[in-house]
């Protein structure tokens, strides 16, 4: 199909499209026009000129703290464990024609890098799909994502939703990719139990001791520099996966 300027076949130049096209957006899209007609009839020919419109049909995901310009590149991120939950919400279609049917949700590393959850109370678990929602009606959802395990490439997840419109059958879709990653901070003490990283917690004694032997018997913990101490713990923070990322230290007093 050929559009061309909307009031004659002249001007800036026709802009070509496959007519079997499938228009994918997010937002629904309404384009007005002429275009070159064939076959016979008033709007035949090369001199003919026909009026369209073109309703596309918009399906959206979209995660919190993440640009609609950047879901899939770099992506997002979600932290492993409970206190790192992330909300994605799942929009209605949009349409000028206001479509209704199914929008569907289909998802990449569940069960093995990520948990959905239809509530942030951890309640009720989403493990089948394609998970069904009904637009407009049903619509918007919010959806609750735990991160369980550390991902092994960037991107490496994947949310997706669909929707299909009722007579023409094409299909508009929008996803959002993300990495999973864990934070890890170890102390090397006796007790490496993680569960008890918190609490009862390690413990670390008071650096009293004279480990230089300097005549004044001056407390280590008072010298910046100490030739021969042995009471530091070491603190290994840990990240995966092994991206090239930078570590800052909060200081809590």
């Amino acid at each position: 199909m050929t559009i061309w300027n909307p009031t004659s076949c002249t001007g800036p130049g026709p802009h070509v499209y496959q007519s079997a096209l499938v228009i994918s957006s997010r937002e629904w899209l309404r384009m007005n026009g002429k275009f070159k007609g064939g076959g016979s009839g008033a709007g035949a020919g090369v001199g003919g000129l026909q009026t369209f419109e073109v309703d596309v049909p918009g399906v959206g995901i979209k995660m919190d703290g993440v640009l609609e310009e950047d879901e899939e590149t770099p992506g997002g991120y979600v932290g492993v464990g409970t206190n790192c939950m992330q909300r994605v919400t799942i929009n209605q279609v949009q349409s000028k024609n206001r479509f209704s049917g199914k929008v569907k949700l289909t998802a990449t590393g569940v069960g093995s890098k990520i948990r959905l959850w239809s509530n942030p109370t951890r309640t009720s678990e989403i493990t089948t799909f394609p998970k069904e929602y009904t637009t407009p009606s049903g619509l918007p959802q919010d959806i609750w994502m735990e991160g369980i395990a550390a991902s092994s490439a960037t991107n490496d997840v994947e949310l997706k939703v669909s929707y299909t419109t009722p007579t023409e059958n094409k299909t508009a879709e929008d996803k959002v990719k993300l990495t999973v990653i864990k934070v890890d901070l170890d102390m090397d003490v006796d007790d490496t139990d993680e569960q008890k990283e918190e609490s009862p917690g390690a413990i670390v004694f008071e650096n009293w001791d004279n480990d230089d032997a300097d005549v004044a018997h001056t407390p280590d913990k008072t010298e910046s520099s100490v030739t021969g101490e042995n009471d530091l713990v070491p603190i290994y923070p840990k990240f995966e996966p092994t991206f090239p990322w930078q570590f800052f230290r909060r200081q809590s007093h």
